[in-house]
């Protein structure tokens, strides 16, 4: 009767387990160390909603901005940021609850009065709108400009939507934005291309444009001597 004999297992070969240790040191080192930093992954998302945005893209850009929010659900910039594309894209709704969420993690609620007063707008809510937007000699003196027109122009866009509203506050609002507008500078620039998308389609808003440059047009000089015979005339600040 034969005999069998069972020898040891040979040991695996030495680059055999060196290849698996690799191995198992890239797994582990894909599955915990090698994640994408949630900072720099939803920065990349804002960028691109920045692009999207640029290119009137809002919906792509919104959805954008929601995956950042994702990454970094407590951030209240993002939410901010998100709420003011929703504005844009006409969803009231929507944004004032990203507004609300970020006033509860911690951006001061009277920076975001504006765009809640705007998201009651959209709403069809123009006179509670109205208690949040503040005439902007009503704010505080040291305000900030971008601030102060925000208010002003969601004053004027809350008067816009008021059945009955009395026409002589509609324009005062308005020559109060255009006015702004043009202290501000390059802070102004939203609110301006917001007003002058509405002139061609919202006839107060066109008038009281027509009255303010009327207002900010400035005398024609001719400096030199031979020019004084020159008609007087006046130019216009166009927008």
């Amino acid at each position: 009767m034969a005999l069998r004999v069972q020898c040891p297992d040979k040991p695996p070969p030495r680059q055999f387990v060196a290849r698996r240790a690799l191995l198992a040191a890239a797994m582990l080192l894909l599955t915990t160390g090698c994640q994408p930093d949630p900072g720099e992954a939803a920065a990349a998302h804002v960028r691109t909603a920045s692009g999207l945005e640029a290119g009137g893209r809002l919906d792509e850009a919104v959805a954008e901005l929601a995956a950042a929010i994702a990454l970094k659900p407590d951030d209240a910039e993002l939410r901010r940021l998100r709420a003011r594309l929703l504005l844009g894209a006409g969803n009231g709704k929507l944004a004032a609850v990203e507004i609300n969420t970020a006033i509860r993690l911690g951006m001061p609620r009277d920076d975001l009065l504006p765009d809640l007063a705007e998201a009651l707008v959209l709403e069809g809510q123009p006179l509670e709108a109205l208690d949040l937007a503040r005439p902007p000699d009503q704010l505080p003196a040291g305000t900030p400009p971008k601030l102060r027109v925000r208010h002003a122009s969601v004053r004027a866009l809350a008067l816009l939507a008021t059945r009955n509203a009395d026409a002589a506050d509609v324009q005062a609002a308005l020559l109060q934005v255009f006015r702004l507008v043009d202290e501000s500078g390059d802070t102004g620039k939203a609110e301006s291309a917001r007003f002058t998308g509405l002139r061609r389609s919202t006839p107060a808003v066109e008038r009281a444009w027509q009255h303010h440059a009327c207002r900010s047009a400035v005398p024609v000089r001719y400096p030199a001597a031979g020019d004084s015979a020159k008609p007087a005339g006046r130019v216009l600040r166009v927008g």
